[in-house]
């Protein structure tokens, strides 16, 4: 069998004939006046028609149109690859924080609601929830849609986590929760987030005395 692609409208012809056209062209017992087509196949991004007895002819257009029937092939997603591995750097760079001025720190699983990590003073009398908000650059801090679901009783907010000088900005939830910023989106969707102006402040910068101290009162 050889093939063709057999376009049989003038160019003239409307949308409507063209999208007619393809109908019939995968269902040739109803095709009427039209010329019956088999169905198309797809080499190298561009399209086309089986016919008997006719030679093999590309069609100009690319296969992947909104007239096609074929979804263009999924992307590799990498952007949420890229977001995970900030995600873990920033957690773990907290964590080398804690550990270092004498905390014992223990990450939860990731993705799931409450604390990304918990970090323990010495005699184990005081534990620390704490949630973790990584951001390779200077970004404002998405909180979801509802204020009341937030928890841990601190925050982290690590900017430029994926670099070698990140930044730790260290707040109370009561301070998240007064600093976050609304919105409603065209479609009435209601979401909160804190600007970098909100949370970049000398008082947060690097704060981890606020968390007190994690060794054993004298």
């Amino acid at each position: 069998m050889r093939c063709r692609w057999n376009r049989t409208w003038s160019s003239s012809s409307t949308r409507a004939d063209r999208t007619e056209a393809g109908r019939k062209a995968r269902w040739p017992e109803h095709s009427g006046g039209w010329r019956a087509i088999a169905v198309p196949f797809f080499v190298g991004g561009f399209q086309f028609w089986c016919s008997p007895g006719r030679a093999v002819e590309p069609s100009l257009r690319p296969a992947y149109t909104s007239n096609a029937w074929h979804a263009p092939p999924a992307k590799p997603d990498s952007l949420n690859v890229r977001h995970q591995l900030t995600g873990n750097a920033g957690l773990y760079h907290v964590a080398r924080e804690l550990s270092r001025r004498g905390w014992h720190v223990m990450p939860t699983v990731r993705n799931t609601r409450g604390a990304d990590l918990y970090a323990a003073s010495d005699d184990e009398t005081r534990v620390l929830s704490i949630q973790s908000k990584a951001l390779s650059k200077r970004a404002p801090v998405p909180l979801g849609g509802s204020l009341q679901a937030l928890r841990s009783r601190w925050w982290v907010i690590t900017v430029n986590a994926n670099s070698d000088l990140p930044t730790c900005y260290v707040l109370t939830l009561d301070e998240v929760k007064a600093a976050a910023h609304e919105g409603v989106s065209p479609n009435g969707k209601l979401s909160y987030w804190l600007q970098p102006r909100a949370y970049e402040l000398d008082a947060y910068r690097e704060a981890w005395g606020r968390l007190g101290s994690p060794l054993p009162a004298s």
